[in-house]
């Protein structure tokens, strides 16, 4: 389909023809048809997607069903790969593109479509309500978000990093062009169809473990390590948008935008959400932005709840600090979480016993 020039820039390439399915057509992998042959995996049955013969116009295409359920909802997620992200510990300006083809049908909650990295560094693309795409790159405190209206249907979205900034299109019409320098090593999963290890988001919050999950489709996601600089960005995109009978023009022009990017890249410094470990004595260190009623609790790799942390009302603007019962925990990878009626939050850590 492409020059060798592009089929070597590609980092993953998923096609809903090549996935393994049990007898009920759901998927536990999608393989990567990339040379890299990164595979997407799901080894719950509850968390799996479901095979769609007939579906985006008539391509074969994954449906996420978008179960509610907290460690029940579908998603597909890929092993940390430095392909996909970086394993460098400054800014890495590699250029990127991120390209997939999906149906959506509800816009009434925070869904995530596709996200590489966790909550220091990495990027995606989510919907949140009533009718908001985002498309998201961030570095520790700094962080661009820009955002296009969708509607429920058919629709070709493509995230575009050129080594110094990033713009979204979405059928056809892009976003302004902000600047960016690139993101660093952060060791978490690629979630597809849910926010997987944690993201960031446009509100300063983390996103939940396997939460904020998709409801639609998906038939094509094409992941490249390259730019418009080259024209393989509008090789992917016109192939995918003839492919799937989308319409919507590539955009040659990158607009550059007036405003100030302070107000994109600055963290909030009312909000923030951390594990820290002193002498093998694990605490729990956060604030929030607003008064909420919330659940703080931690959960270990397989969704399992590990420990009940705090039930009740916290207030905004005030530090608390809360220690973990060291006997509970097992060496392990473990998800702190708060939720509560404004906030969702959460973030990894590693216990070493």
């Amino acid at each position: 389909v492409f020059s060798k020039g592009l089929s070597d820039k590609i980092a993953l390439w998923l096609v809903p023809e090549k996935v393994m399915v049990n007898e009920n057509l759901l998927i536990n992998q999608w393989l990567d048809i990339s040379s890299k042959k990164i595979n997407a995996n799901q080894t719950k049955t509850s968390r799996m997607p479901k095979l769609i013969s007939e579906g985006i116009n008539g391509f074969h295409s994954v449906k996420f069903e978008g179960n509610v359920k907290f460690v029940e909802e579908d998603i597909v997620t890929i092993d940390y790969h430095p392909a996909i992200t970086t394993n460098l510990e400054f800014e890495d300006n590699t250029k990127k593109t991120l390209s997939i083809v999906f149906y959506c049908e509800d816009l009434s909650r925070k869904q995530v479509l596709f996200e590489a990295g966790g909550p220091v560094s990495g990027f995606n693309i989510y919907i949140e309500p009533p009718n908001i795409l985002y498309f998201g790159i961030f570095k520790e405190t700094k962080r661009v978000f820009l955002k296009q209206i969708i509607n429920p249907g058919v629709h070709l979205v493509q995230l575009e990093f050129d080594g110094s900034g990033f713009r979204g299109i979405l059928d056809g019409i892009a976003t302004d062009y902000k600047k960016f320098d690139g993101i660093i090593y952060d060791f978490s999963l690629t979630g597809i169809g849910a926010a997987s290890t944690g993201t960031r988001f446009h509100d300063f919050t983390t996103g939940v473990t396997c939460g904020y999950h998709f409801s639609g489709m998906m038939s094509e996601i094409v992941l490249m390590n390259d730019c418009n600089s080259s024209s393989f960005s509008k090789v992917v995109y016109d192939y995918l948008d003839k492919k799937y009978n989308i319409h919507g023009s590539y955009p040659q022009i990158w607009n550059k935008s007036t405003e100030s990017d302070e107000h994109f890249l600055v963290e909030s410094e009312k909000q923030f959400f951390k594990i820290n470990n002193i002498n093998n004595e694990y605490t729990l260190n956060f604030m929030i932005e607003n008064n909420d009623n919330c659940k703080i609790e931690v959960y270990d790799l397989n969704g399992s709840l590990t420990e009940k942390i705090y039930y009740g009302e916290i207030k905004s603007n005030f530090e608390y600090n809360f220690t973990l019962n060291s006997s509970l925990y097992n060496s392990g990878i473990y998800y702190a979480r708060l939720k509560g009626n404004k906030a969702i939050i959460s973030t990894p850590f590693l216990v070493v016993r």
